[in-house]
């Protein structure tokens, strides 16, 4: 039986996930600075820079209870939603975990200077949204009328496919949302161009994560690889299955392709649809547990009913942990 290990990316962060536990993992692996900012002023939680290395970090001290408490289980998949994917690298040993929230931590830095805007008053951050609308090709055709229209600060980009929670799949069809991210103000005024309703709500955020306006960002982050990833280590990288691609990490892999894999996956979009119908397909007996996250971890259950899987063998750590633990009790009975 397979133990699927999941990690959710940027957007489920919290105060309360800031934990005793995690704040001293944190100090142990040099975030003391960034843990006390964002202890001072909870706002920064929310920003980028502070978000990306302290979500890894609260994940991997996550993974790290989960194992004191079952124990390191042999056949383990790993996978993660954007920020996520770089997790389950760490978790699978494949990057250290001091490099890897050093690589997180950059990551989340220039991300954040790639969308500011120099001006009279000082440096503007941009905003974008994301919105999420039912997918069909007219949709996608209507995007790429609009990118080719307008300028690069202006365009829109697919950013996820999701399965359309609430639906049953019939006859193998999945019917499917997807993301769109870009510009927040310029997204609001035309959304019922892409076909979306009237005062639709609509997500903000710093960047528009897995959109092609961040391309300036790809050379930047193999850049950053670079230079704070020393070595990989390529034993367990199979059981790595990148939501990014839909497919598992190959053990050939080398430095500088896990490099450009991690590059490119600020650019490109998640495919949640994949994912999920994979794991359903080839591992539906398998233990599913969702490091950090109970409201990911909800909507995850959504979307995976959706694909035709059972909701209930996805479980937050907390619960997951619960449920064995009341078991065992049954069982000593």
């Amino acid at each position: 039986m397979k133990n699927i290990i999941i990690f959710p990316g940027q957007g489920y962060q919290n105060m309360g996930m800031l934990t005793s536990e995690v704040q001293q993992f944190c100090n142990q692996n040099g975030l003391y600075t960034v843990v006390d900012e964002v202890l001072r002023d909870n706002s920064k939680l929310f920003d980028t820079q502070y978000a990306q290395p302290l979500i890894v970090a609260t994940q991997l001290a996550e993974y790290e209870r989960y194992k004191r408490s079952m124990g390191e289980e042999k056949d383990t998949i790993f996978l993660g939603f954007s920020l996520g994917e770089i997790t389950a690298l760490i978790a699978a040993n494949t990057i250290s975990v001091e490099e890897g929230i050093k690589f997180a931590m950059r990551r989340g830095e220039e991300s954040k200077k790639i969308t500011q805007i120099p001006g009279k008053e000082g440096v503007q951050q941009t905003a974008y949204g994301v919105v999420k609308l039912p997918y069909t090709t007219a949709l996608q055709n209507c995007i790429e009328e609009w990118n080719n229209k307008h300028l690069k600060g202006q365009r829109v980009d697919i950013t996820n496919y999701l399965p359309r929670a609430g639906t049953v799949p019939c006859d193998n069809q999945i019917q499917e949302d997807v993301t769109i991210t870009g510009e927040y103000e310029m997204l609001k005024d035309n959304l019922e161009v892409f076909g979306g309703e009237p005062n639709q709500k609509m997500a903000k955020m710093q960047c528009p994560f897995h959109s092609i306006a961040l391309d300036g960002l790809v050379p930047i982050q193999k850049e950053i690889f670079r230079k704070t990833i020393t070595d990989i280590n390529t034993s367990k990288i199979h059981q790595v299955y990148s939501t990014r691609t839909g497919e598992f990490y190959s053990s050939d892999l080398e430095k500088e392709d896990l490099s450009e894999a991690l590059a490119r996956y600020i650019v490109e979009p998640i495919q949640t649809t994949k994912t999920l119908r994979d794991i359903n397909e080839q591992y539906n007996d398998g233990n599913i547990v969702v490091m950090m996250g109970e409201e990911f971890t909800n909507t995850l259950k959504k979307q995976y009913q959706a694909i035709g899987g059972d909701p209930e063998k996805i479980n937050f750590i907390g619960d997951y942990q619960l449920a064995k633990r009341q078991d065992s009790l049954t069982h000593d009975k």
